[in-house]
């Protein structure tokens, strides 16, 4: 009977030891969670942040493309066809002669 009695009192320990470690458990796992939503919260609003900034530059640049788009309908009329032509024929031309130096 005493030997039931001391089995009794060592499974009693064991399990209060149980119990204290799964209470640390417990405490360790919600740290955890907590940082780990900290961290996502972060995440977030850096990705909101990147959102906002990559909006803004996008806005910047199609500004910049219908500006430049202006800019090049204005050159077209200031500048008469024949003049355009006779570019692009001084290029072609110079360019076939620097090809021809070269071989």
């Amino acid at each position: 009977m005493n030997d039931h009695m001391a089995l009794d009192g060592t499974f009693a320990y064991r399990m209060t030891q149980v119990e204290s470690g799964l209470k640390e458990l417990d405490t360790k796992v919600t740290l955890i969670d907590d940082k780990m939503n900290h961290v996502i919260d972060m995440q977030q609003e850096h990705a909101e942040e990147t959102k906002e900034s990559l909006s803004g530059l996008r806005s910047s640049l199609e500004q910049q493309r219908d500006e430049l788009a202006k800019w090049q309908r204005a050159v077209r009329k200031q500048q008469p066809l024949w003049k355009t032509v006779l570019a692009v024929v001084l290029l072609i031309s110079w360019v076939v002669w620097m090809l021809s130096l070269h071989r």
